[in-house]
């Protein structure tokens, strides 16, 4: 009994990114479980890379752990917070991450983790992390209309 305790938060964030995972492999119809793995990582890893710090630790917070430790995989804060300044910036991001002809094409990457993300969490939180992007690539997001940033 006491090692199922000690266990129960992991198996429950296991569960829960698997509702993730299949759920972005789903949104890609994708055969593999890989290919929204590294769909999911991809559109991440630019999303951190949009935010400063905070902002990223935030943005990590709203995910499972193993989703989240995606999140901040090979995360160098120093290199961190590049705002895209188009949509095309923000998806040839994800496209250079992906590096494999073998997985979706950013844009429809980034919809589905978009579209994932949106279902998990709730609206208000789903707009915070949407105003934290550029105008432009808010517009990947269901609904693709523009948040205003409130500082």
């Amino acid at each position: 009994m006491h090692g199922e305790t000690l266990l129960q938060p992991f198996s429950q964030t296991l569960t829960k990114s698997e509702q993730w995972m299949k759920g972005v492999q789903r949104e890609l119809d994708a055969g593999n479980a890989d290919s929204a793995r590294r769909a999911m990582r991809a559109t991440l890893h630019d999303m951190r890379d949009e935010f400063v710090p905070d902002e990223a630790a935030a943005l990590a917070g709203r995910r499972p752990m193993l989703v989240r430790d995606h999140c901040f995989e090979w995360c160098r804060p120093a290199h961190a917070s590049r705002r895209a300044g188009c949509q095309e910036q923000f998806l040839q991001r994800i496209a250079d991450k992906l590096q494999s002809r073998c997985v979706p094409p950013p844009q429809e990457a980034a919809n589905a983790v978009f579209a994932v993300t949106t279902r998990h969490v709730t609206p208000g939180e789903v707009e915070d992390v949407r105003s934290m992007l550029p105008r432009e690539p808010q517009k990947l997001w269901p609904g693709g209309k523009f948040i205003e940033r409130w500082s």
